[in-house]
């Protein structure tokens, strides 16, 4: 009995067969996997929950599939790259490895840049959680008689999609008109040439004793278009009609919020650099998700590029030589940021293609 416990022995394997450096960076990541998982199975069912068509598109909220592909590209090349730095230490060369690991970190450098480039875009045009105004639709709208000149156009398929979704969401009228104001606000120095000139008008009238007809002001504008050469006066009188809009200038009725969206979201596309507030249904559980998940993304990006500086420090120091820590430290840096790139394969087809 003794001499088959003996044998018995010979073949028992204490442990897992890796080195505990090894097996502690695979227990992290297990980890980190469960929390990305977390972050992209919530954005999947929150976008699933939501009516068909309904989520932001990428265009909706300035995002740039190029740059997004342009990032896949330079963390795939890094995950190469942080390869060829393992491949060069193992085989006892020190410069080739130092120079992997520097063109790692630059592809590292290159992707937060291009992330900081697409932040700031957002936040100049207010994409932001709870910046965005994502429900400008009056409940009343939806019993307004269309038959009449001031509402036929609610029944273009621009307004009569988000009329039908009328009373669905809860509608914060002061959230409303703070969207109102913040158009105007950002709108009125554009257009000040538009309303000096129908100021100037209306004083006119005003010697004459009597008040312009919306006729009167409606043929003033058609003729200020057909003056129009340039394309700034073009533009400011393209914002003067949303501002008119906002105080009922000429109308029976102020736009609504809806309209003003919808208006606003017009002008941002046709002028970039306005940045004006924008429309966007379920805007504000689309950014949240979005800076989640890129957020928490980039914050590994950065965890990473803190280890690669600290091995370009430790080779310029010479010290970048064959041995088992540093093999076994650039092995299990690259499966950090192997698992860094992983990542973003996933997040990058679900923000900016689907």
């Amino acid at each position: 009995m003794a001499s088959v416990s003996v044998d018995e022995a010979k073949y028992t394997q204490r442990g897992i067969p890796v080195s505990n450096g090894k097996l502690a960076m695979w227990l992290f990541l297990v980890t980190e996997i469960m929390f990305f998982t977390g972050l992209i199975g919530t954005y999947i069912v929150l976008r699933m929950g939501t009516p068909e068509g309904a989520w932001p598109k990428p265009t909706d909220v300035h995002l740039s599939e190029a740059l997004g592909a342009i990032n896949t590209f330079v963390l795939i090349f890094s995950s190469f790259t942080v390869v060829m730095a393992h491949s060069a230490i193992a085989r006892g060369d020190s410069k080739k490895c130092l120079t992997y690991v520097a063109i790692t970190f630059a592809c590292g450098v290159l992707f937060m840049g291009i992330k900081a480039y697409e932040y700031s875009a957002k936040f100049s045009h207010g994409i932001m959680p709870g910046y965005i105004a994502d429900n400008l639709i009056d409940p009343s709208l939806r019993g307004v008689d269309t038959s009449r000149p001031e509402y036929k156009h609610l029944e273009e398929p621009e307004y009569a999609r988000f009329i039908k979704e009328a009373g669905r969401h809860p509608y914060d009228p002061g959230s409303a008109q703070w969207f109102k104001a913040q158009v105007r606000q950002k709108l009125t120095p554009v257009a000040q040439p538009v309303i000096e000139q129908i100021a100037a008008d209306e004083t006119k009238a005003k010697e004459e004793q009597r008040i312009l007809s919306p006729e009167e002001r409606q043929e003033l504008l058609e003729k200020i278009r057909n003056e129009a050469q340039s394309a700034e006066q073009k533009k400011a009188l393209d914002c003067y009609e949303v501002v008119a809009a906002i105080n009922g200038s000429g109308q029976s009725r102020p736009a609504s919020a809806l309209e003003i969206g919808i208006m606003s979201n017009k002008l941002n596309e046709k002028y970039h650099d306005l940045h004006l507030p924008a429309f966007i249904p379920y805007g504000n559980l689309w950014a949240s998700c979005y800076f989640a998940m890129t957020g928490f993304h980039a914050a590994h990006v950065l965890g990473g590029l803190v280890v690669f500086a600290i091995i370009l420090i430790h080779g310029l120091r010479g010290r970048l030589v064959k041995n088992a820590w540093n093999v076994s430290m650039l092995e299990l840096t690259g499966l950090y940021w192997h698992f860094v790139d992983v990542v973003w394969i996933f997040l990058f087809p679900l923000l900016y293609l689907v």
